[in-house]
C-alpha cells in the first residue's frame, strides 16, 4: 500500500483530479458532488491527523472529539498579509453542536514568554488542564495561537495582546455556529497566556461600536483562570507593586543592574527593548514610555466591575534569583498582588500559591475544574 505523507500534496492532487473530472462530460452532477464530498472528507481527515500530532495520541483525539461532538482545527481569525503569519493567527475549538443548551466557553492562550509556544500546549499532560471533565459538562474549549515579539518588533508584546482581543471577538461573533453562549466566556492561560487573559479581562470593554462585524463584539468576560501569571506588564514598577521587599525600593532594571554581570545586563536590556518595542531603554522613562507602561499595567486596571479569578503560582521557590528570570516572572508575589487588589475591590479570587502544591496532582486539577464549573453553576444556571 502506498501512503501519502505530505498533506499539501495530497489535497492539491485530489483537487486537481476534481477539476479534471468536472471538465469531463461523462460524470453526472450527483457523481461530481460525491467526488467533491470525498475530497473535503479526506482533507479533513488529513487535518485531524496533523492536529497537535506531537502532543496528542490518536486515541486521545478520538476521546476528545467523542466528548464534544465537533472540532474545528486551524480556523483563522486574521487575514494573512506580509505582516501576519497565517499559522500564528488561528485557533482550534472543541464544541457541542447538538447540545440542547448553549455551551459556556473556555478560551486558552498558551505560554512561552511571547517568544514561542503553541495552541497545542493546552493538551500537554504536564499542564494538567481538566479538558475531559469540562467537555463532559458541556463546555466548549478553544485554544489560540497569536503572533510573537519577533513578528512585529516595533510593537513588542502589544502585537500578541491585540491578536488575542481579535481572537476573542471573532469567536464570540461566531457563537451561533459553535452553539456557545457569548455571555459565558472564561479566559485562561499559562505564563504569557495568563497575562494576555488578565490584560483583556481586567480592563474596560474594547468593543468598537463605530465598527461593523466582529469588532462590535464585547471583550468583557465572565471569569479568568491564571496559571503562573504576572501581576502587571509594567515591569519597571515591579519593585513597588510586586517586590517591594525583595528589590529594596529599586525598579526592576536597577535591581537587575546591581545583581548581574555587565554582559548579562546588556542581554537583559535587549530583552526589555524587544518586549516593549522601543529602540532605547530610556524611552520607557519618557512621558510616552510611562503612558505605554500604564496601558500594560493590569494590576492598576483591576476594579470592582471585574470578573472572578482563579490565580495559581506554584512552580517557583519563595526566594528569587536575579540570574534566573523565571523565579521572578512566576513568583507567588504576582498572584498575591493581584489577590490583594481584588480583595480591596470586592472581586472574588480563588488563590493557589506556594511550591508545596504539585502541578501534576489530582488536587490541582480538581481545584481548577471546581472554580470553572462552580462559578458557572453558581452564577449562570
Amino acid at each position: 500500500m502506498f501512503i501519502f505523507k505530505n498533506k499539501r500534496f495530497v489535497v492539491i492532487l485530489f483537487i486537481g483530479l476534481l477539476l479534471f473530472f468536472q471538465n469531463c462530460s461523462d460524470f453526472s452532477p450527483k457523481q461530481l458532488q460525491e467526488i467533491d464530498s470525498q475530497v473535503s472528507s479526506f482533507a479533513s481527515k488529513v487535518s485531524l491527523a496533523n492536529w497537535c500530532k506531537n502532543g496528542l495520541s490518536s486515541s486521545r483525539k478520538s476521546d476528545l472529539i467523542s466528548l464534544s461532538g465537533a472540532i474545528e482545527i486551524g480556523r483563522p481569525y486574521l487575514k494573512p498579509t506580509d505582516d501576519i503569519d497565517a499559522a500564528l493567527t488561528k485557533y482550534d475549538i472543541l464544541y457541542h453542536p447538538n447540545a440542547s443548551q448553549k455551551s459556556p466557553l473556555i478560551i486558552y492562550f498558551h505560554g512561552g514568554g511571547f517568544k514561542g509556544g503553541d495552541k497545542c500546549q493546552l493538551f500537554n499532560t504536564n499542564l494538567n488542564f481538566p479538558i475531559e471533565e469540562l467537555l463532559q459538562k458541556n463546555y466548549a474549549i478553544a485554544t489560540v495561537n497569536y503572533r510573537l515579539i519577533d513578528n512585529n518588533p516595533s510593537k513588542g508584546i502589544r502585537t500578541s495582546l491585540d491578536d488575542a482581543v481579535v481572537a476573542l471577538q471573532k469567536i464570540r461573533h461566531r457563537a451561533r455556529q459553535y452553539n456557545i453562549d457569548p455571555d459565558k466566556i472564561l479566559l485562561a492561560g499559562s505564563s504569557a497566556g495568563s497575562g494576555i487573559s488578565s490584560w483583556i479581562g481586567l480592563q474596560d470593554d474594547m468593543k468598537r461600536v463605530d465598527k461593523t462585524g466582529f469588532r462590535k463584539q464585547s471583550t468583557r468576560v465572565s471569569a479568568l483562570l491564571l496559571l503562573e501569571t504576572q501581576a502587571s506588564y509594567d515591569t519597571l514598577d515591579w519593585g513597588t507593586s510586586v517586590f517591594s521587599d525583595e528589590f529594596g525600593g529599586l525598579d526592576y532594571i536597577d535591581y537587575l543592574l546591581q545583581n548581574n554581570s555587565p554582559s548579562d545586563f546588556r542581554s537583559i536590556l535587549a530583552d526589555f527593548r524587544t518586549w516593549y518595542g522601543v529602540d532605547d531603554i530610556s524611552e520607557l522613562y519618557s512621558t510616552r514610555g510611562i503612558r505605554l507602561r500604564k496601558k500594560l499595567d493590569m494590576l492598576s486596571m483591576l476594579d470592582s466591575t471585574d470578573p472572578p479569578m482563579y490565580i495559581e503560582n506554584i512552580k517557583q521557590p519563595d526566594a528569587i534569583d536575579p540570574q534566573k528570570p523565571t523565579t521572578i516572572y512566576h513568583h507567588k508575589n504576582h498572584a498575591l498582588a493581584l489577590a490583594e487588589k481584588a480583595n480591596e475591590e470586592g472581586v472574588y479570587v480563588m488563590l493557589t500559591v506556594g511550591n508545596t502544591f504539585k502541578v501534576s496532582s489530582r488536587k490541582i486539577r480538581n481545584r481548577r475544574f471546581n472554580f470553572i464549573h462552580n462559578y458557572f453553576t453558581k452564577y449562570h444556571e
